[in-house]
């Protein structure tokens, strides 16, 4: 058995197995998200089961940080942790952030939005078979997996682009039926102006799941630079 990591003390690849679990965990809540067909349809509980799951994750980080046992082998150093267990807790805070969020603006059942959803939940995958692997970090996969991740990576910044892009724009035939010349009532400016609201909620919330994936990025420079030391 192998232990490249923390030496022989494979209760740590357990705890950050377990971290990795707990942050897959919203990807459940995600898939509830992208599921729901309109803003009518949008949960609470959805932001109140992602604050336990961040709680849970806190308790999980803090009980790495404070465990003294692990004996940690050259080249690796004992700064090669924290870093990795703050990264993982850095997306879960980011995926809370844009749930709730997304449960105070009730921006459900957009296509786009629904599509960035996608890859994070395909990054959380990701990270928990990266953060598996952690007990052999010479294998081959971490390296195939990682390139997946940078695929992910490069999805969210298109899609955030667009809908950046999109945001700025504002289509006032397709919103009230009526051309730009034309008289518009007071019922039509607010419709222009409730357009124009949904689409910057919506592209803060894309700025954030953006970041949660930049951050599942992050986690594989991480382990890649752990796995060069130990090259």
């Amino acid at each position: 058995m192998s232990y490249g990591l923390f030496g022989r003390e494979p209760k740590f690849f357990e705890m950050f197995k377990a971290q990795a679990e707990n942050l897959l965990r919203t990807s459940e809540i995600l898939h509830k998200i992208y599921l729901a067909k309109g803003p009518e349809l949008t949960d609470p509980l959805w932001a109140k089961d992602l604050i336990e799951i961040e709680v849970e994750g806190d308790k999980l980080a803090k009980k790495i940080y404070e465990t003294k046992v692990f004996i940690i082998p050259r080249p690796f150093e004992r700064e090669d942790i924290r870093p990795l267990v703050k990264t993982i807790d850095d997306v879960l805070d980011f995926i809370e952030e844009a749930v709730k969020k997304l449960v105070k603006y009730r921006v459900v059942g957009d296509p786009t939005l629904n599509d960035m959803m996608l890859v994070v939940r395909e990054s959380l995958r990701l990270v928990r078979e990266g953060v598996c692997l952690l007990s052999n970090i010479k294998d081959d996969r971490l390296e195939k997996i990682a390139e997946k991740m940078t695929d992910c990576e490069h999805r969210a910044d298109r899609l955030e682009d667009a809908m950046i892009d999109d945001s700025y724009e504002t289509d006032v035939t397709q919103i009230t039926g009526k051309q730009p010349s034309d008289f518009l009532t007071v019922g039509d400016k607010q419709k222009i102006e409730d357009a124009k609201n949904f689409k910057r909620k919506r592209r803060e919330l894309a700025e954030i799941f953006e970041k949660a994936v930049d951050k599942c990025s992050d986690i594989f420079h991480i382990i890649g630079n752990m796995k060069l030391k130990n090259a």
